[in-house]
């Protein structure tokens, strides 16, 4: 038994020395190099690397390639006073023939309406009654060839064009983003990788990275769209706005807007919010730009005026389409833009009958647009934003057979159509 210490004996207690630290072991920090080779693997497995951006670069590779090949081997001397950029990087007149040697990749995606867009990005808009005038084409692709020709500035057209072949081929990349997500959304992954495969080889596919507009009015429509399917309304009028200012067929993503609210207030007023406003949004985006038109021009109406110039008058489709099948009547078109046309009729009829009623109400209406102009020369080139039909194609290709036959007949007639562009052959 041990003894408590007795009255006056010492009595010590030792406690710990304030300066001793206790020790945590930390983990190592992690290598800069690990986390860029982690980024990197994740970057390379993801959905946008995978389905998106390795389809895109392997598509465009192959139709510059087949170009190439096309300008060098192909002695075609365009029927039309026909330009290109020369050897000093500033547009020259074809003499014989295009060139493959002399800035080959901007000239072969350069062609016919990227004249009329570099015009605007470079001086704006010029207007003479009764002549061809670049107001026919609207304002935010020139405006981003411009925003994007500012961080080069230099003067040389080459630069110019390079820019507007940049703006499309990012367009496009965010286009099929969007439309992933939204064929995902309604159907399933494989739609949707379907969907982005169907639409980089679709036969017109070309002017979705040529310095033309559609590749950004796609991106837009679809994007709107998206967003309404989400209920980010204000989002979506916004994104509205930007494809209503790049082609004229734009306004008619309001259609499908004010359709797609109708159904998710299930067409009852007593559940409209506040966020119907943001359906306003389009159509004051074109008030505005035909207002300054008016005040640059004098007339609102002046994009019309342009467009009867190139014969594109308003009128019912079935006189466009009946003087194909009348005996001796002239034709505004050839037998494949009816084609194209005949194709799409029968899928936007698929789509109002078997998609959601939005999607029905904007393929519909951008058919009827398409075909209301008098003229079917560049049908086979509109119909690339009646994205619905192309969700569609990617259920059809849910058939094996249908994908095995339309994967290499849509690609060869890609690459054919390409073929004629690069040398300045009509296309659409």
């Amino acid at each position: 038994m041990s003894s408590l210490p007795s009255f006056g004996e010492t009595f010590i207690v030792s406690l710990p020395s304030p300066d001793v630290s206790i020790s945590h072991e930390v983990a190592p920090p992690r290598p800069r190099a690990t986390l860029v080779a982690r980024t990197l693997a994740r970057t390379l497995r993801s959905w946008q690397f995978r389905d998106v951006f390795v389809p895109l670069v392997l598509s465009r590779f192959t139709l510059v390639s087949v170009a190439w090949i096309a300008m060098s081997f192909l002695h075609h001397a365009p029927q039309i006073s026909a330009w290109e950029i020369g050897k000093d990087g500033d547009l020259a007149p074809v003499a014989d023939r295009v060139s493959p040697g002399t800035y080959a990749f901007v000239n072969m995606l350069s062609r016919w309406d990227a004249g009329w867009y570099y015009g605007i990005a470079t001086a704006g808009y010029q207007f003479v009654p009764g002549q061809q005038s670049n107001l026919a084409f609207f304002p935010a692709y020139p405006l981003l060839i411009r925003a994007a020709h500012a961080l080069i500035a230099s003067p040389e057209a080459v630069w110019w064009f390079l820019s507007g072949i940049l703006v499309s081929n990012v367009a496009l990349f965010v286009a099929l983003i969007y439309l992933y997500l939204l064929t995902r959304l309604e159907f399933d992954e494989e739609a949707a990788r379907r969907a982005v495969i169907y639409l980089l080889l679709f036969p017109t596919t070309l002017f979705l990275s040529a310095v033309y507009a559609d590749s950004l009015l796609i991106a837009l429509t679809i994007g709107s769209f998206f967003h309404a399917r989400r209920g980010q309304w204000w989002l979506a009028g916004i994104l509205a706005v930007g494809a209503t200012l790049t082609r004229p067929p734009g306004i008619l993503i309001l259609i499908a807007l004010t359709v797609e609210y109708a159904v998710q207030c299930k067409f009852n007023w007593r559940n409209l919010r506040a966020n119907i406003l943001a359906l306003s949004l389009a159509p004051l985006g074109l008030i505005s730009f035909l207002m300054y038109l008016r005040s640059v021009t004098g007339s609102a109406t002046a994009p019309m005026q342009a467009q009867g110039v190139w014969g594109h008058v308003l009128q019912n489709p079935l006189q466009t389409l009946l003087p194909f099948f009348q005996k001796g009547a002239e034709t505004p078109g050839t037998r494949v833009d009816l084609a194209f046309t005949l194709a799409f009729l029968g899928l936007v009829i698929a789509v109002a009958i078997r998609f959601r009623a939005s999607y029905g109400a904007y393929a519909v209406a951008s058919l009827l647009f398409i075909t209301m102009w008098s003229t079917l020369l560049s049908v086979p080139r509109y119909v690339l934003g009646i994205f619905p039909a192309i969700m569609l194609l990617a259920l059809m290709g849910r058939n094996e057979f249908f994908h095995r036959a339309y994967v290499p007949m849509s690609a060869a007639a890609a690459a054919l159509f390409m073929v004629i562009y690069a040398v300045y052959g009509w296309v659409a």
